[in-house]
């Protein structure tokens, strides 16, 4: 008994850690779609040569941020699905593909964090330019 509440508990958890993934996306999403905005106030009301400048790329960051979120949405959607049927399926090798799943996806936060900072890098040089 011990043991099917221990596997329904990490079910709890997969589709806990799903939800957050969705709050984060909405965040990112809300926060792509006021970089979307204020391009378009920045496009209509600015004055400045510098203020002009800003348009084309806040605008690209805003969309790279409104359709990154959007195919987030999509495919986590859609895996949730999977994951409730192979569950239901056998939980025992579910939780061994998920726990697999998870530890391969933990390493990319070094990579990721890396990544991140060479193009805010990238970014500041280019704003200097």
């Amino acid at each position: 008994m011990n043991n099917i509440i221990r596997r329904m508990d990490f079910y709890q958890h997969t589709e806990n850690w799903f939800k957050g993934e969705i709050f984060e996306g909405m965040m990112i999403l809300v926060f792509g779609i006021i970089i979307l905005f204020l391009s378009a106030i920045l496009w209509k009301y600015s004055i400045t040569p510098n203020g002009k400048s800003l348009v084309i790329p806040l605008f690209v960051v805003g969309l790279f941020f409104v359709i990154g979120i959007s195919v987030g949405f999509i495919s986590n959607n859609k895996r949730m699905e999977k994951f409730e049927k192979r569950y239901s399926e056998n939980s025992l090798q579910f939780i061994e593909q998920e726990k697999i799943r998870v530890e391969d996806f933990q390493k990319m936060y070094t990579q990721s964090t890396l990544f991140s900072g060479l193009i805010f890098l990238t970014t500041i040089l280019v704003f200097l330019y």
